[in-house]
């Protein structure tokens, strides 16, 4: 679906919570950090503050007040 959307002209942005290289960046924990503590959120979590986090971005980078989600799996929590 997300192709279909591009070629009509929408923006695409796929979120990927938490776990690789490019999602490491963070104000509490160093990017060497291995701790349990770094890893200890729940699917809940990821939903209330990771998912609210991404809409922030879009917004901010996009100047667009609103932002259409369509979540698909664990992007639905």
């Amino acid at each position: 679906m997300h192709l279909q959307l591009f070629d009509e002209g929408y923006d695409i942005w796929m979120g990927n919570n938490r776990g690789t290289k490019y999602s490491n960046v963070s104000d509490k924990f160093p990017v060497n950090d291995d701790s349990f503590e770094r890893w200890d959120f729940s699917w809940g979590e990821m939903g209330l503050y990771d998912g609210r986090a991404m809409m922030t971005k879009i917004k901010e980078l996009t100047q667009q007040p609103k932002v259409n989600y369509i979540g698909y799996s664990m992007g639905t929590t």
